[in-house]
C-alpha cells in the first residue's frame, strides 16, 4: 500500500530552548524541539497531538493559539523587541499558529 502524502507547512521560531519546528497540514500538527528524549521534547511532541485532536473535533487553531499565546517559563526566546519576545514553547507555538492561519 502507498503512503499518503500531504502538503504541509513547516514554521520555525526561536524559543529560549533552541529553534521550534511546527509543521501543519491537512491532518494534523507536529511539534518538534531540539532532540528527541529530551522532556521539553517531549511536552511539544504532546502538545502536537493535543492540538491535532482538538482540530479534528473542530476547533479552529486561533482558539488554540489563544489559549496557548503568552503562557510564561523561565527561558524566554532573547529577543530584544518586546512584541516578538517569545515566552515559552506554548507561546511559540501560539505564534507559528497564528503564522500559519495568515498564509
Amino acid at each position: 500500500m502507498k503512503a499518503k502524502s500531504y502538503k504541509g507547512v513547516s514554521i520555525r521560531v526561536k524559543t529560549g530552548c533552541g529553534s521550534m519546528h511546527t509543521i501543519i497540514n491537512e491532518e494534523r500538527v507536529l511539534v518538534r524541539l531540539g532532540k528527541a528524549g529530551s522532556c521539553a521534547a517531549a511536552q511539544c511532541d504532546a502538545l502536537g497531538l493535543l492540538i491535532t485532536e482538538l482540530r479534528n473535533r473542530g476547533m479552529g487553531l486561533e482558539e488554540v493559539a489563544k489559549m496557548l499565546s503568552g503562557i510564561q517559563c523561565h527561558r524566554p526566546s532573547d529577543n530584544p523587541d518586546p512584541k516578538k519576545r517569545v515566552v515559552s514553547c506554548p507561546d511559540a507555538i501560539a505564534v507559528a499558529l497564528r503564522d500559519y492561519e495568515k498564509i
